[in-house]
């Protein structure tokens, strides 16, 4: 269960790539959801949860996919902007994959 199952009962599972060996991406139908998995107790944690409604529509460039913020948030301590995620994928086929899961979850949240 991801955060303790946070996203259950209100978000279903699409489809998830592996970036690195602890680092998985995860999309469902209202988020894209950056984890890892946590060392000592082996739990998932999210890292960084993006729901459709506050990003604007992706973006792919080569093996890259950009989830620009539509509303800035605030960097660390304050310091900087967030704008967003930039999302890179070992493959062609692995980010046009991707890319087409988030982009029809974003097409479909927004005729909600």
């Amino acid at each position: 269960d991801l955060d303790q199952g946070k996203y259950r009962d209100s978000d279903h599972y699409i489809c998830h790539e592996f970036m690195t060996e602890k680092n998985v991406l995860v999309i469902t139908d209202r988020h894209v959801l950056l984890t890892h998995k946590r060392d000592i107790l082996g739990v998932w944690v999210s890292d960084e949860a993006l729901s459709y409604d506050e990003i604007k529509p992706p973006q792919k460039r080569e093996l890259i996919i950009r989830l620009e913020l539509k509303q800035k948030k605030p960097g660390i301590f304050g310091i900087g902007k967030d704008k967003g995620k930039d999302l890179k994928f070992k493959d062609r086929q692995t980010c046009e994959k991707i890319f087409m899961s988030i982009s029809r979850a974003y097409e479909e949240s927004a005729n909600i």
